[in-house]
Parts: structure tokens; C-alpha cells; sequence
């Protein structure tokens, strides 16, 4: 299972993929929504209720198999978000990647946090696991250089 991160909300990614059903997506919007807050009222508390579900269903999902992946959908994203997930991932599920999803050209400097970097589908509906993947990332190059004795 691999786990999906994403500036994007659900409509864009309902457009660009098929097959959403076998994808758990995690909208934070929906889920700050969903528990009476709005982003402009979140304060610590709410803001550690709101990552506590964040983290409750990456588990439960990753433990269930019911889905093939799942997609984490957050607009405001940002570098200490991203650096939390792959850590809590890593640490507490089996999911064995986490791949940046992305338009072309858009938020390179986050590509090395990432195993690898999924371009969104330009003309037509693909499922998730045929994007196009970007293989250069920092984190490849590094993981490959030869280590001396």
C-alpha cells in the first residue's frame, strides 16, 4: 500500500482518476469541516483533535487492506506536514511508499522528501498507479550512491 500526498482537494482528484472507490482519500478541509471548525478557528486543541483523526485513519486503513492506497488531500501543506507523515508512516503502518502527487512543475522543492513524485494525468482519467512518475528525485540518487568500507 502506498500513501499519496496532495495539495489537491477530492473533485480534482475525482476527475483525473478512475477507480476511486479502492482509494481511502483523507481531505483534511473535510475533516476540519466535518468536527464544527473552520481553519481560521483552530487553535492547539483543535488542531491536535484534528491530527489525531488524521493519524487514527491512516492507521485504520493501512491495517484494514481494504483500500489500494490511500491519498492524503490537504491544500495547506507544507514542508513540516509532509516531514510528520512520512515519519508517523514509517514508523507505525506498513505502508511501504509515500509519493508526492502533483502537477508538472509545481512544489519541487518538497520532491526529495518523497520515495518518488506522481504527475497528475494532462488529457484523460488514468488509475493512480499509471501516472507518471518522476524517478530523479534527491532521495533515489542518494539512496543509490555506493557506500565505501
Amino acid at each position: 500500500m502506498n500513501l499519496y500526498i496532495t495539495r489537491s482537494e477530492r473533485d480534482k482528484l475525482k476527475k483525473a482518476f478512475l477507480n476511486m472507490r479502492k482509494q481511502h482519500v483523507i481531505s483534511v478541509s473535510e475533516i476540519i469541516s466535518n468536527m464544527g471548525y473552520t481553519p481560521e478557528m483552530l487553535d492547539p486543541y483543535a488542531s491536535f483533535l484534528v491530527n489525531e483523526e488524521i493519524k487514527n485513519q491512516i492507521r485504520n486503513v493501512s491495517r484494514a487492506n481494504r483500500a489500494h492506497s490511500i491519498i492524503y488531500s490537504n491544500p495547506e501543506l507544507d514542508e513540516g506536514i509532509i516531514r510528520f507523515l512520512v515519519f508517523y508512516v514509517n514508523e507505525n503502518t506498513d505502508i511501504k511508499e509515500v509519493i508526492f502527487l502533483t502537477d508538472e512543475n509545481q512544489d519541487e522543492d518538497y520532491y526529495e522528501l518523497f520515495n518518488g513524485v506522481a504527475l497528475f494525468p494532462s488529457v484523460k482519467k488514468v488509475h493512480i498507479m499509471d501516472c507518471r512518475m518522476i524517478e530523479s528525485t534527491l532521495f533515489k540518487w542518494i539512496h543509490n550512491l555506493p557506500v565505501e568500507d
